[in-house]
C-alpha cells in the first residue's frame, strides 16, 4: 500500500515571492508539498503582498522584507 502522507522535506528560500511568478510558486509549494517556505522580497512597484494574504498565516510560510 502506498503512503500518501506528505512529509516535511525541505526549507526553501524564495526571492521575489511577492511578484507574479513568485506568488504562483509559493501557492504551488504550499498546496503540493510539506516544505517550509521563506519569502524574501524587496517590495518594489511590481510586488503585491495582498496576493499572498490567504497563506500569510500558514505555519510553513514566513515573509521578510
Amino acid at each position: 500500500m502506498k503512503n500518501n502522507k506528505k512529509k516535511l522535506e525541505k526549507k526553501i528560500m524564495i526571492t521575489g515571492g511577492a511578484g507574479f511568478i513568485g506568488t504562483s510558486l509559493i501557492y504551488f509549494l504550499i498546496k503540493e508539498t510539506r516544505n517550509q517556505l521563506l519569502n524574501i522580497d524587496n517590495l518594489t512597484y511590481v510586488s503585491n503582498l495582498h496576493s499572498l494574504k490567504d497563506i500569510s498565516k500558514n505555519s510553513r510560510y514566513k515573509f521578510f522584507k
